[in-house]
């Protein structure tokens, strides 16, 4: 954590931020040592729990990166391959346009043994509509709120109607306080809002001049929230998926 910023100067603190521990690099090359010419740079990532090395995956990914079976996630570029494996984000850069990074990155891989990804989070995100590697985890400060942090975020298209839908899971005293914390945040910042209901189930309409009208849902021992603009046909058929 100390001189990580000597290695990603200007990336560092978000690598911390997610819960960075330590940082492991080699070189790999087919070719003889003494001609010091890699192949692959291979960075090893220990980012504490697997969410957190999620999170790091899905933001540097990018749109445009194809998704490949190596490791729980993975996603390859033109000269780099992305994946995850437990707590470790993996980066394989290839120097060239390389033909057999899949091939490495899947030999890799078996270096880790059976570790596991569990994002059991994901399955409480209705299907319906879901959009295809929007997935996302924000650890801290979600949408700028410092009370609102651990944040599982999923986009959704639904008749042409796209919007975002977010989960922060805690006990049922935790997520009575978090919804406190927002009704506080909204009479401070005189940002209006009405509690509704829909099959005897409460959830909130925010009228956010800032971020456009959302959604708050308490369901359970979970807080789902809507951004976007959405009918009430198809906010409604959000709920009753839950």
């Amino acid at each position: 954590r100390e001189n990580l910023y000597e290695y990603i100067n200007g990336r560092a603190e978000y690598f911390i931020a997610f819960g960075f521990v330590k940082l492991a690099v080699a070189d790999y090359s087919s070719a003889l040592p003494e001609q010091n010419n890699p192949e692959f740079v291979v960075d090893i990532y220990d980012m504490g729990k697997s969410k957190n090395a999620f999170g790091i995956l899905m933001e540097e990914s990018g749109e445009n990166a194809t998704p490949v079976e190596v490791g729980f996630r993975g996603f390859l570029t033109k000269k780099a391959l992305n994946f995850i494996k437990g707590q470790y984000y993996i980066k394989i850069s290839a120097f060239e346009d390389n033909a057999s990074l899949v091939k490495f990155a899947r030999e890799m891989e078996k270096k880790f043994g059976d570790l596991e990804n569990s994002m059991p989070q994901y399955g409480k995100f209705p299907e319906d509509g879901r959009i295809i590697n929007s997935t996302k985890f924000i650890k801290e400060n979600y949408h700028g709120l410092s009370f609102a942090n651990n944040a599982f975020e999923q986009e959704y298209e639904i008749n042409g109607e796209r919007f975002t839908s977010f989960l922060i899971e805690g006990n049922n005293d935790e997520i009575t306080k978090l919804l406190k914390q927002y009704i506080e945040f909204f009479e401070k910042d005189n940002i209006e809002y009405h509690m509704l209901q829909f099959k005897k189930r409460n959830y909130y309409r925010i009228l956010d001049p800032f971020e456009g009208n959302w959604f708050l849902i308490p369901f359970d021992k979970n807080l789902f929230g809507i951004y976007g603009s959405l009918s009430d046909k198809t906010l409604k058929k959000f709920i009753d998926d839950l």
